[in-house]
């Protein structure tokens, strides 16, 4: 799956388009086809390295958004092909994409 991967973190911070391994949901996640999104300020930050809490490498930026539900975990059927809007904890991402 393709992805907004930024490589390096500084003030001259790089984005690329990339693919990246789409993640498989456990019991009670979702997996959403974004469709369109919004880069905000924390956005930016984790991106300039500036944001401590998501400073890494190859981060795929972005905690909110909108899309279609295409996977399911067991606990999370009713969500099948539903459309979604979406905000992430950014304290719990542990993983790019998820």
């Amino acid at each position: 799956m393709q992805a907004v991967i930024i490589k390096n973190l500084t003030t001259q911070f790089l984005a690329e388009i990339g693919e990246i391994q789409i993640p498989k949901p456990t019991t009670k996640d979702v997996l959403i086809k974004v469709q369109s999104f919004p880069i905000n300020f924390f956005d930016i930050q984790c991106a300039m390295g500036t944001q401590h809490i998501l400073r890494k490498e190859n981060l795929t930026p972005g905690i909110e958004g909108r899309g279609k539900v295409i996977k399911t975990g067991e606990g999370a059927q009713k969500f099948l092909n539903k459309h979604v809007l979406f905000i992430c904890n950014p304290f719990e991402r542990d993983s790019p994409g998820s």
